[in-house]
């Protein structure tokens, strides 16, 4: 299968494994307006390490704030 989009919306783990083969080009986060001393991780597995490129910020409502990253290859 031979897909131009894919939207993944997964767990730690999902997230780690996706990074690890290199096919993620983009990320988009979503900042919530609260502070909490424990949290979900975003990825859980091996060691990997990416740059990221800043595309845009979007001040959503609730004051929640989406940032835009492109993942530099």
């Amino acid at each position: 299968m031979k897909y131009e989009k894919l939207f993944i919306s997964g767990g730690a783990t999902i997230n780690n494994a996706f990074m690890e083969k290199g096919i993620v080009d983009n990320i988009i986060l979503n900042y919530n307006p609260f502070v909490l001393n424990k949290g979900i991780p975003l990825f859980k597995g091996n060691y990997f390490e990416n740059k990221l490129r800043l595309e845009k910020i979007v001040k959503e409502k609730e004051d929640i704030v989406q940032v835009h990253y492109s993942v530099i290859k």
